[in-house]
């Protein structure tokens, strides 16, 4: 986490936080928030149902 919050601008800009999220299984990024979104989704609905 002390990796994460040192990053700068200039590290993301050479791919660093793209590579430290590969590193922890998270390979595409906005797949992995899309199916996010879409999982939370079908949770709340679940819940409210």
């Amino acid at each position: 986490m002390e990796k994460l919050a040192n990053l700068t601008q200039n590290d993301i800009n050479n791919g660093v936080l793209n590579r430290m999220l590969v590193n922890v299984g998270i390979p595409d990024v906005q797949e992995y928030v899309k199916n996010f979104h879409q999982e939370t989704e079908e949770l709340l609905v679940k819940e409210f149902e």
